[in-house]
């Protein structure tokens, strides 16, 4: 076995969590001060400012947000959208279901033969000792 490669493999994991950790509190700072920015700059009027390299603007994102999935797919067909409907599975859920069945030693049923498989990724992982 060589040892080499797995001390460095140890270090690229603690540095690994120290950068992750650094991120976060990046993360964490820009959320904070983001409101304040973008309330400056609607205030001031400024549509777009260049600081450290980086150009600052607001981005106006929109997005569909319903509070019951049934009556949504309602007023979508209501409204002759019905390309927006279409039946679905959850795949978090399947899976998870698909790991209780392995826990439990059980095959997957045959109905799913040739459509749906059980996937196995094994990765090499650590944690602080």
């Amino acid at each position: 076995m060589d040892m080499v490669m797995m001390k460095e493999f140890a270090q690229l994991e603690n540095d690994k969590n120290k950068l992750e950790a650094k991120l976060k509190d990046i993360k964490q700072r820009t959320a904070e001060i983001m409101p304040v920015i973008m309330e400056h700059m609607l205030t001031d009027e400024i549509d777009h400012i260049t600081m450290n390299g980086r150009t600052i603007f607001i981005q106006k994102s929109i997005f569909a947000r319903y509070e019951n999935r049934y009556d949504a797919i309602q007023a979508l067909k209501k409204a002759g959208w019905t390309d927006y409907v279409n039946e679905n599975f959850n795949a978090n859920q399947l899976s998870a279901r698909l790991r209780e069945l392995d826990k439990e030693g059980q095959d997957l049923p045959p109905e799913f033969d040739g459509v749906i498989e059980k996937n196995e990724i094994y990765k090499v992982k650590s944690r602080k000792a």
